[in-house]
């Protein structure tokens, strides 16, 4: 996301704890990082850096995706 030095040294996010403390800069960080990425091209640079992320779905998307399907998650009535 660039700036690396200033994100890992800032004892704003030092740990877990501090990082949640301060999660609404991260979300602002995040949110200014992807704003013009695709979820596929966010979700690559997300996983070359080992950042844990998934793709944000509308709920016609997570009707239609294939683990939720797979899990049974969902029922027809």
């Amino acid at each position: 996301m660039g700036e690396e030095e200033q994100w890992t040294s800032d004892p704003r996010f030092a740990n877990e704890m501090a990082r949640g403390d301060n999660n609404a800069l991260l979300s602002a960080r995040t949110a200014e990082f992807t704003k013009d990425l695709t979820t596929e091209e966010a979700l690559a640079a997300f996983a070359a850096a080992k950042v844990p992320a998934g793709p944000l779905l509308t709920p016609q998307q997570v009707m239609e995706d294939r683990h939720v399907n797979a899990v049974g998650m969902f029922q027809m009535t």
